[in-house]
């Protein structure tokens, strides 16, 4: 499946979205300010 990255991941929408889409296979990486564990990537789409 495809690789996807959900911008807030760590978020309220991002936490039920995640899940939700690793059960259907797809490879997830999650963009967050606060970002922590093995598929975060941390950033802020506002600074960069």
């Amino acid at each position: 499946m495809a690789t996807v990255l959900v911008t807030g991941g760590t978020g309220v929408l991002g936490s039920y979205l995640v899940p939700r889409l690793v059960a259907r296979g797809h490879d997830v990486r999650r963009l967050s300010r606060h970002a922590s564990g093995p598929d975060a990537v941390r950033g802020d789409v506002r600074t960069g």
